[in-house]
């Protein structure tokens, strides 16, 4: 057997075996370390380069088999590795001689999660290809620095370096890390111009640019222009209506890709069971998991969160627990999936009593759990376990975190422990408006409207711009204190300062507070400012408050807009019928009471 041979078979190369080892021709060493490579022995492989390196004096390799190294440590992740391959190619002299090695060093320390010693090779290479700088920019993009990327974009077209389709590719990843939209758009004009649009992986990645950059759209403009369109692509465009809440959209586009012709892959399974837990799509959720199934994909971790994810978001917590028993290797994800079902469908105790079981599992929960776990204790009331829960997230750091914090105040103020919720807020770093509104709504509940209305000004001195729910919360609280002036301040300041549209839940209110304070001519006129044209239901509301508090006079003129909408209508009768008799006008009544006998006996 030859030398060469027993090398190649060898895992244990030694300086004394081998002495006539100095005179193998190069081609026969890179030939050893690429048979180790083609068997996918990358460590072996890398173990022997140094071996040899250190043994042999003038020991030099083609630079293919450099590339090959390199990319043996792409495929372990071992940047120190790599980092011993690009000291042994500085000292040999060869990154001045071979340009494909340089980049594949860049690329190296770029899929390694390096991106400085990607730039630190970058900046020593005698001449810059369009093939380098795509690595460079490619080493940013990977690493999340999408400012950096667009900075070597930018420096390259000075250069006068064309971009190919690649390097776009890339520039346009940048522009999805930054969300800078503007760019992107320069950057499509740019690639337009030469020819590069139609181009199937451009195209993909454009429509993700502009999902990321909140311009669903323009995502679907682009899509619609591809003459060429992939599973990428079409999964590509089903992510973006999902990440954008358009879970009908989103399902829409996945059966129209079927009906292409195109099949999905797991990304694209993943994407639509986004959707049909968005859209509560239980059944287009269980055909999906059917095909899972028959593809053997049931077994892949994100995919099986997914659909525990999906069933637990449309109420089928049973489906979810089954899909979760059966996958063999559950992460913190899986879990927080399952527990946020539970806690988000009522069933607070399960959620806890899961919680703990990942304890007992012995499985860190993320930031993420620790919010769902906090849900769970809203949804049953327990101060107690919120408290508990409280003292883990103290120890695990994540105490000033934004989420966590919002769902301790929540917690706190939903179980009338308002100076504890007020303590969180007060050492919270950042606030945002689901903050305040949590104290606010606390206040709210229990009557404190003095305190509820201090809070909304120090959430305003705070710069937060409050919500809709916000002002719902306000006004409920105004309307059970008897505060009708009050409310009709923040009513108006509402659009007036902070240009919220009122929604149904405000006009119910006011309508409600203003009847119990017979300020019949306010209720009119608010309803005459509704942007939109006041529907039955909007009636229906009036005359509820009227049966509340007797107002007869705004009863009549409710009852006649809503007959006018739909005069079968039974319980518009009835409602008035009860207002009338509660008024002891027993007449109007029954004449009301053979209109109801009248109109909705009608054919």
């Amino acid at each position: 057997m030859s030398l060469l041979s027993n090398l190649s078979r060898s895992t244990s190369y030694t300086k004394e075996r081998i002495p006539q080892n100095k005179c193998l021709e190069s081609h026969k060493l890179a030939a050893l370390i690429e048979e180790h490579l083609s068997r996918r022995e990358f460590r072996n492989a890398l173990e022997l380069f140094r071996k040899l390196s250190q043994d042999i004096t003038d020991f030099h390799l083609p630079g293919s088999t450099y590339v090959a190294l390199t990319k043996a440590c792409i495929k372990l992740k071992d940047v120190e590795q790599g980092h011993l391959l690009h000291g042994y190619i500085l000292d040999a002299g060869i990154l001045h001689k071979d340009a494909f090695v340089g980049c594949s060093l860049v690329d190296m320390y770029a899929k390694c999660g390096d991106p400085i010693r990607a730039q630190k090779v970058f900046d020593i290479l005698p001449m810059r290809s369009v093939v380098s700088w795509t690595a460079l920019i490619t080493a940013y993009v990977t690493n999340g620095h999408g400012d950096k990327a667009l900075q070597c974009f930018e420096q390259m077209q000075q250069e006068g370096l064309p971009s190919d389709a690649v390097t776009y590719t890339c520039g346009l990843k940048a522009c999805s890390i930054i969300k800078s939209i503007e760019k992107g758009r320069q950057m499509y004009a740019d690639l337009t111009r030469k020819g590069f649009e139609k181009d199937s992986a451009i195209g993909s990645t454009l429509v993700d640019m502009y999902s990321k950059c909140s311009s669903v759209s323009e995502a679907q403009k682009v899509f619609s222009m591809l003459t060429a369109r992939n599973v990428v692509t079409w999964t590509a465009l089903i992510a973006a209506y999902t990440d954008h809440g358009y879970g009908k959209e989103a399902l829409d586009c996945f059966k129209r890709m079927r009906q292409e012709g195109v099949y999905p892959d797991a990304v694209t399974y993943i994407c639509s069971l986004r959707a049909c837990g968005l859209v509560k799509a239980s059944l287009t959720g269980q055909a999906l998991h059917a095909e899972i199934s028959r593809k053997g994909l049931e077994d892949n971790l994100i995919v099986g969160s997914t659909l525990v994810d999906m069933y637990a978001k449309c109420g089928l917590l049973s489906k979810a627990r089954a899909v979760f028993d059966k996958l063999p290797v559950r992460d913190v994800v899986l879990w927080t999936a399952l527990l946020d079902g539970y806690a988000e469908h009522g069933d607070g105790e399960e959620a806890l009593s899961f919680f703990e079981e990942m304890h007992r599992q012995q499985i860190a929960p993320s930031m993420g759990t620790f919010v769902c776990g906090l849900k769970a204790c809203s949804n049953i009331g327990s101060s107690i376990r919120g408290q508990e829960l409280h003292s883990e997230i103290t120890r695990k750091g994540f105490e000033r975190e934004l989420l966590v914090g919002n769902s301790l105040v929540d917690v706190y103020a939903k179980t009338g422990r308002l100076p504890d919720a007020r303590d969180v807020l007060e050492k919270l770093p950042a606030r945002d408006v689901i903050t305040w509104t949590a104290l606010i709504t606390g206040y709210a509940q229990r009557g404190k409207t003095n305190d509820m209305f201090l809070m909304f000004d120090r959430m305003v001195e705070d710069g937060t711009k409050p919500n809709q729910a916000t002002f719902v919360n306000i006004l409920n609280a105004c309307n059970h204190a008897g505060l009708p002036e009050k409310a009709i301040y923040y009513y108006e300041t509402m659009y007036d300062d902070y240009g919220l549209i009122p929604s149904l839940d405000h006009y119910t209110c006011m309508i409600d507070l203003l009847c119990r304070a017979g300020h019949t001519r306010k209720v009119l006129e608010i309803i005459s400012k509704m942007p939109f044209q006041p529907g039955i239901i909007v009636w229906h509301v009036v005359l509820g408050a009227c049966k509340k508090w007797g107002n007869v006079e705004l009863a009549w003129h409710a009852f006649e807009n809503a007959i006018r909408l739909d005069e079968k209508d039974p319980s518009t009768y009835v409602t008035m019928h009860n207002i009338l008799v509660s008024a002891s006008m027993q007449d109007e009544a029954d004449r009301v009471e053979v209109m109801r006998v009248q109109k909705t006996s009608m054919d």
